[in-house]
């Protein structure tokens, strides 16, 4: 990375002599590092590396370098938790590509899954019911899921869970913890003992996260678990290289104290994890969720009242009429199409 910006000054500073057949290929290239280099969470150094391959694409105008640059900055604002300038950042980029190609459905895409994350399921949906209309199933699937756990639609949203498998490794891990959310724990063990045979978790956060889904996975199936181990995997989920998998593990930890009805530390986690994910609110139905069984087992039933009710708010306002008319105008997508028949 280091090199791909030393190069990228140089080239900056020689512009008028440089080749257009030597640079494209270049920011193609310092694309692939910043992806690369993005797994290690959001920084400054990070920041300066993209803005300096945007400033490349275009001293030589270069529309689709400048996209893909964007497109990754919003992505990478999007793992530190800085959702809103995600959305500035898809938008932009948005701008320079045409409308149908791969890469529109890409950032398309990513706005979709960062409005859900915000809160703004309305405007993630028509987007979705946009795309639903080309080949991007795949994504689509897994923001559709989201969509319908808040909506209360379990069954439904596990079915495209289980049929979303093109994504990156941190949302395939998400992808068994919505699963556990759902209580489908034989389908969650076995696509979690597929992705940790299959991918090698070279990451300190990405283990902590996984290891976050294997005390979830074994206190939901009553194993013996060594309270021990968790101290170390709460501080290594605090690396953050990604903000919304932070809260999850935090919660996947919360609900395992909870499950061993050791209260004290799950409402400690669930107070870290409500002070913590500032504008992120689609973890919010799992969250109240977990605070009424809290509240439940600890006796303070007006508390768990007070909870039961957040969670009927945020399952009707995701099943408003302006919602269900989206979903009910893809009915062919969601019945018919590759998202539920194999």
């Amino acid at each position: 990375m280091n090199r791909c910006c030393r190069d990228a000054n140089n080239y900056l500073k020689k512009s008028d002599l440089v080749n257009l057949n030597e640079l494209e290929p270049f920011i193609n290239n310092f694309n692939s590092k910043i992806e690369e280099y993005s797994t290690n969470g959001l920084s400054s150094f990070l920041l300066g590396s993209v803005e300096l391959c945007i400033k490349l694409s275009l001293s030589i105008g270069y529309k689709r370098g400048e996209a893909e640059t964007r497109w990754l900055k919003g992505n990478i604002l999007s793992m530190g938790g800085q959702y809103n300038s995600a959305l500035k950042s898809f938008y932009r980029a948005l701008g320079l590509v045409e409308y149908g190609s791969n890469m529109y459905e890409l950032i398309n895409s990513s706005i979709a899954l960062n409005l859900f994350y915000i809160g703004d399921t309305l405007s993630s949906l028509n987007i979705v019911r946009e795309l639903s209309k080309g080949n991007e199933s795949q994504s689509l699937n897994y923001i559709l899921s989201l969509i319908l756990i808040n909506r209360g639609e379990d069954q439904l949203s596990s079915l495209l869970l289980s049929k979303t498998t093109e994504l990156p490794q941190l949302d395939q891990l998400n992808r068994v913890s919505r699963l556990l959310e759902l209580n489908k724990v034989d389908l969650a063990i076995s696509l979690f003992s597929t992705i940790s045979r299959g991918e090698d978790l070279n990451n300190i956060f990405l283990e902590a996260y996984a290891q976050s889904l294997e005390l979830l996975i074994n206190s939901k199936l009553h194993n013996d678990i060594n309270i021990e181990l968790i101290p170390e995997i709460v501080n290594l989920l605090k690396c953050k290289t990604s903000s919304y998998h932070y809260i999850d593990g935090i919660l996947n930890i919360a609900e395992v104290f909870i499950n061993l009805d050791c209260l004290e530390e799950g409402f400690d986690l669930l107070n870290r994890a409500t002070q913590d994910k500032k504008d992120l609110k689609s973890l919010d139905l799992r969250i109240f969720r977990l605070m009424e069984v809290l509240s439940t087992k600890q006796g303070d039933f007006k508390k768990a009242h007070e909870n039961y009710n957040l969670v009927r708010n945020i399952i009707k306002s995701t099943n408003s009429f302006e919602i269900t008319r989206a979903l009910r105008d893809m009915s062919s997508f969601l019945y018919v199409d590759e998202c539920i028949v194999s």
